[in-house]
C-alpha cells in the first residue's frame, strides 16, 4: 500500500508539473531609452561638412538632341519693398527621357538690378517623376508694386543609348506675376514669461521620448548625422512644413493635440505645428521655446548669443542653397531663431503676423507676446502612467516587431502572445542614474467572469541607468491546452513602484475550438512514466 501511495504521489507530481507547464506565462520586458539633459541652453553646432548631396554632372557626349518635356511649379513667400523674399521651385518630367538639372533659377523682370538669379545643383528626374529642385532668394530693391519671374533650368536629357545631351539654360514659356507689399512702421511689443496654466498645458504635451515622435526626429535628423546641429534643425522644420498641413480647429474650440496625434492626422493648426516642432527639436537635444500672440503660436530654437548669428545665417544659406535672411528674437539668455512652419518657407523665416520694416521686422498687431519655455523636467508635469492596448499575436520577435493574430482568435492548445508598452512612469534620480521600477500582475476571466488564471506577481522591470527610459515594451505568452471554447478577458495591471500609481488595461481573445482529447501519445507517455516510477521504487526497496 505504501508503494502504491508512493507511485500515486509521484504520478501526481508529474501531472501537476504538466499542468503548470501548460499554463505558464513568461514576461520579457525590454526598454527603449534616450538621453535627457539637465536644464540648459544648448547651441546647435555647425557641421564641417557641406549639407548638399548633389549628384555628379554627367558627361555631355551626345550630338543628336533626344528631346525633352517638363512642367514647372513655384511657390513664394510674401514680398516687401527693400527686403528679400523666397521662391521654391519644382519640376515634373513629362517626357520620355531622363533629365538632369545642374543649375536652376529665376529670370526676373522689372526689378532694380534684377536678372538671372541661379543656384548650382545636381539632380536626376526620370520620366513621369516630380521633384523639388530648390529655392532662390530674390531681393526687391525698390518701391514697386509687382514684378514677374520665369523659371529657368540648366538641363541635360538622356538619349536612348545612355548618352547625355546638354541643352544649356532652358526657360519656361510663361512668366508669373508676384505682388510686392509696402514695409510697415516699426512697433514695439511686450514680452512676458508665462509660468501659469498655459505653460503647464504646453509642457504637458511636449514629451520628447514618445516613441512615435522620437523615431521621426531620428529618421529625419540623421540625414545630417553627428551631434545636435543646425542642419538637423532645418531638417525637422522642413519635415513639418512638408508633412503637416494647416487645418483649423472646430468652430468655438481651441484644441491642442499631442504631437503623435498631429503626426497621425498629418495636419493641425498653428499650435499643433508649434508643439510638434518644439517636441521634435527637444527629442534631438535642442532647446526650443514657444511664443504666443493674441491669435497665433509659433516655436523658436536657441542658437547662442549675437556673435553666432552670422555663422548660423551662413550655415542655413548653405543648407537651402541660396542666401537667406535670418529672423530671430533676443532676450537676456541670447538669440532665438524663428521656426514658424505655418507661414515661412525656410527655417529662420518670418513668423505669421510679422512684417518687414525699414530697419528690420516687427509684429504688425501683436502688442503682448507670451514666452513659453520648454522644460526638460517633464516628469513633474506629464500625464499619468500609461499602458498601451494589449496586442494579441501569434509570435513576437522584438520591440514593435510581431505578427498580430487576426481577430485575436486561437485554437485550443495555441500559444497566446501578448504585446504592450508602458510609458509616462516616474523615475528616481540619484548619483547620476535614473531608477525605473515597474511590477506586473495578470488575471484571465472566462465569459462568465470566472477567474481561470491569476498571477499577482507576474513579473517586474527594475533598472538603474544613466538614461531615462522613454517606454518599456513587454511580451508574455499563455498556453491554452486546458482552455475551453469561449471568449476570455485579460486584465493586465502595471504598478509604478516609485510613484505608487497603477494602471489596468483589458483585452479579449477567443478560443475557437474545444480542447483535444488525450490521444495515444499521451497515454503512451503516462504508461512510460508508470514504468519508470515502478523501477525506481523497486530499486529503492
Amino acid at each position: 500500500m505504501k508503494e502504491a501511495n508512493r507511485i500515486y504521489d509521484g504520478l501526481s507530481m508529474v501531472l501537476a508539473a504538466l499542468m503548470i507547464i501548460s499554463t505558464i506565462i513568461t514576461l520579457v520586458p525590454t526598454v527603449a531609452s534616450t538621453e535627457i539633459s539637465e536644464l540648459e541652453l544648448v547651441v546647435p553646432e555647425i557641421p564641417s561638412y557641406s549639407p548638399s548631396d548633389f549628384e555628379l554632372k554627367p558627361t555631355a557626349n551626345a550630338f543628336i538632341e533626344p528631346g525633352y518635356s517638363f512642367s514647372s511649379l513655384i511657390e513664394w513667400s510674401e514680398f516687401y519693398d527693400y527686403s528679400k523674399g523666397i521662391i521654391k521651385i519644382w519640376l515634373e518630367n513629362t517626357g520620355d527621357n531622363a533629365l538632369f538639372v545642374y543649375k536652376y533659377g529665376v529670370q526676373t523682370q522689372r526689378l532694380p538690378g534684377g536678372g538671372w538669379i541661379s543656384s548650382e545643383t545636381g539632380l536626376t528626374i526620370y520620366p513621369m517623376e516630380k521633384k523639388y529642385i530648390g529655392m532662390n532668394s530674390v531681393y526687391v530693391g525698390g518701391d514697386i508694386d509687382s514684378f514677374s519671374v520665369k523659371q529657368g533650368f540648366n538641363l541635360m536629357a538622356k538619349t536612348g543609348d545612355g548618352r547625355w545631351y546638354d541643352y544649356g539654360t532652358v526657360f519656361v514659356d510663361e512668366s508669373t506675376e508676384i505682388s510686392v507689399n509696402s514695409t510697415i512702421a516699426k512697433r514695439e511689443s511686450t514680452y512676458q514669461v508665462d509660468r501659469g496654466s498655459m505653460f503647464r498645458q504646453v509642457n504637458k504635451l511636449i514629451f520628447p521620448i514618445d516613441s512615435t515622435v522620437r523615431n521621426i526626429a531620428i529618421q529625419t535628423a540623421k540625414k545630417h548625422p553627428g551631434t545636435y546641429n543646425i542642419y538637423q534643425v532645418c531638417d525637422l522644420f522642413d519635415y513639418t512644413v512638408n508633412n503637416i498641413k494647416y487645418v483649423s480647429d472646430p468652430r468655438g474650440f481651441e484644441y491642442m493635440a499631442k504631437p503623435s496625434e498631429t503626426v497621425s492626422a498629418g495636419g493641425g493648426d498653428c499650435d499643433d505645428h508649434a508643439i510638434l516642432l518644439a517636441t521634435l527639436i527637444d527629442a534631438i537635444g535642442g532647446t526650443p521655446r514657444i511664443y504666443i500672440t493674441e491669435d497665433h503660436m509659433f516655436p523658436a530654437v536657441y542658437i547662442g548669443d549675437e556673435n553666432n548669428i552670422n555663422r548660423i545665417e551662413s550655415a542655413i544659406s548653405k543648407y537651402y542653397n541660396t542666401p537667406i535672411t535670418l529672423h530671430y528674437l533676443t532676450d537676456d539668455s541670447g538669440v532665438w531663431l524663428l521656426l514658424d512652419s505655418t507661414s515661412s518657407l525656410y527655417a529662420g523665416g518670418l513668423s505669421g503676423g510679422a512684417k518687414p520694416t525699414s530697419t528690420g521686422w516687427t509684429f504688425e498687431n501683436a502688442t503682448t507676446i507670451s514666452v513659453i519655455d520648454i522644460t526638460p523636467h517633464f516628469e513633474e508635469i506629464k500625464e499619468g502612467l500609461n499602458v498601451s492596448d494589449i496586442i494579441f499575436c501569434s509570435f513576437i520577435r522584438g520591440e514593435q516587431d510581431y505578427d498580430e493574430k487576426p481577430n485575436a482568435t486561437y485554437d485550443s492548445g495555441d500559444t497566446v502572445w501578448m504585446y504592450y508598452e508602458t510609458s509616462n512612469f516616474d523615475t528616481k534620480k540619484q548619483d547620476g542614474t535614473y531608477e525605473t521600477w515597474l511590477k506586473y500582475s495578470l488575471r484571465v476571466y472566462d465569459s462568465n467572469n470566472n477567474i481561470v488564471h491569476e498571477n499577482l506577481d507576474w513579473g517586474k522591470f527594475h533598472q538603474n541607468s544613466t538614461t531615462v527610459p522613454g517606454s518599456v515594451w513587454s511580451s508574455g505568452y499563455l498556453g491554452t491546452s486546458n482552455y475551453k471554447k469561449d471568449q476570455y478577458k485579460v486584465e493586465l495591471t502595471v504598478k509604478d513602484m516609485i510613484s505608487g500609481a497603477s494602471k489596468s488595461v483589458t483585452g479579449y481573445f477567443k478560443i475557437a475550438t474545444a480542447p483535444k482529447e488525450p490521444g495515444f501519445e499521451i497515454i503512451f507517455a503516462l504508461g512510460g512514466l508508470l514504468v519508470v516510477a515502478y523501477f525506481v521504487l523497486r530499486r529503492r526497496r
